[in-house]
């Protein structure tokens, strides 16, 4: 006897545990969201990347149409009341960058002179209106390193230009 009721409570214990878990597969949800994240890959911005100034606007152009979402503004407004000429000139400009080929922009980016040359270039009269003062502005330009640091001492730049210390930190 007692070894019948253990058998049965046995058995309800396991109904219970069996109905248990059918009624929690049944009732269980599924809830699945769809969500779109952005996520810019290379993949997506490499053909912007590649195209020609002349080709990008009808590229921008084609996205936008094939995604109804996207919405493409110009990064260019004119504000209300500005220089109608300065708009002009803008346009212009653009204009011409945008006829230019990737190879002649490249072309143009691509420096022939050094960094001493430029500089030395730009040491005219209106920046540096003496004799003296240019001077001391090439002396400086010597101990000017590739990244556009000076690396001398003041001190010695005045000894070698025959002025002040004050003067040449002037001209500095």
């Amino acid at each position: 006897m007692h070894r019948t009721k253990l058998v049965s409570y046995w058995l309800r214990c396991m109904g219970y545990i069996i109905h248990y878990r059918i009624s929690m597969a049944i009732g269980q949800k599924f809830n699945l969201k769809q969500k779109q994240i952005p996520r810019l890959s290379m993949q997506t911005w490499l053909p912007l990347l590649q195209c020609s100034l002349s080709d990008l606007h009808s590229h921008i152009q084609n996205i936008a149409h094939e995604n109804p979402c996207l919405e493409v503004k110009s990064g260019f407004e004119m504000a209300e009341g500005s220089n109608s000429s300065a708009h002009r000139a803008f346009l212009s400009y653009q204009n011409q960058v945008s006829n230019a080929s990737s190879d002649e922009i490249e072309w143009m980016s691509i420096s022939t002179q050094s960094l001493f040359e430029k500089l030395d270039e730009q040491i005219v009269a209106p920046l540096f209106p003496t004799p003296i003062s240019q001077k001391i502005a090439k002396q400086i330009i010597m101990y000017i390193n590739d990244e556009g640091y000076f690396e001398g001492d003041i001190e010695e730049v005045a000894q070698e230009c025959e002025v002040s210390v004050a003067r040449a930190e002037s001209v500095r």
